[in-house]
């Protein structure tokens, strides 16, 4: 029962699970370090001047959504940010996984692939979310070669 438990066994699944888990929130913490700063900037600027911490918090709102939304540079820094967390965290798992590294390095890719499929599902789904999600498979699948990068 034990040996017909898995199709490929060696395969560290939570290990390569929990480490693309890792590499997204990494990867989401520092692609939200901009808006971060210029919510800082606007805050302390305009908080003497209008005094109205409601009027404060909406114009820097809309200063940071606007941002995020209307800038190509952001997201590519938050893909090649993510794949190379991604290459990262996929070759350390796949150092371990044995033959198995292709594998475990796509699982690792598989986490912020899905989480780019949801999160498109939910906003707006394009061109972007499919390439993402592809790159971090690939970028997933290539760091588990154990020749060859």
């Amino acid at each position: 029962m034990a040996s017909e438990q898995t199709a490929v066994s060696g395969v560290p699944w939570v290990k390569a699970l929990l480490n693309g888990v890792v590499a997204t929130v990494i990867g989401f913490i520092l692609y939200m370090i901009p808006g971060l700063v210029v919510g800082i900037q606007m805050g302390v600027a305009l908080g003497p001047q209008l005094q109205d911490s409601a009027e404060v918090s909406r114009q820097i709102n809309q200063a940071v959504t606007g941002m995020y939304r209307s800038s190509t540079i952001l997201w590519i820094a938050y893909a090649v940010i993510v794949a190379a967390l991604v290459f990262w965290r996929a070759r350390v798992v796949a150092k371990k996984a044995g033959a198995n590294g292709v594998l475990s390095g796509v699982l690792v890719g598989a986490v912020p692939a899905v989480i780019t499929i949801l999160f498109a599902l939910f906003g707006s789904w394009g061109i972007r979310s499919i390439l993402d999600a592809a790159a971090f498979l690939v970028v997933g699948g290539l760091a588990g070669k154990k020749k060859g990068l």
